[in-house]
């Protein structure tokens, strides 16, 4: 699921992805997250505290290809294992909507 509070093109703001494990997430993680053509990871990305515990980094990746929207990679060290089928929920901050409207 993929929550967004960026009701317009060419804005920016906050960008939530939750999703249920298939396995069992250990305490020292990483988490690679694509975007589709047209969005933009900006100089302000960021990552909020979410149902991860430990230390949260974040790296943007922009070589993803000619036209990719890029991804970035959400780093987790430390923290408590989380068991299969957990929730988690990871909130980005500083991504930025494809310059127009539409598909």
């Amino acid at each position: 699921d993929v929550e967004e509070d960026m009701a317009i093109a060419n804005s920016s703001g906050t960008l939530t992805v939750s999703f249920l494990t298939s396995n069992v997430v250990p305490p020292d993680v990483d988490f690679i997250l694509r975007f589709p053509p047209g969005f933009v990871i900006g100089p302000e990305l960021g990552v909020l505290p979410t149902t991860l515990s430990g230390t949260l980094s974040i790296q943007a990746n922009h070589t993803s290809g000619a036209g990719a929207g890029g991804g970035v990679r959400v780093m987790r060290r430390g923290g408590t294992s989380l068991p299969r089928g957990s929730l988690l929920r990871i909130t980005l901050l500083g991504v930025r909507t494809r310059g127009t409207s539409g598909t």
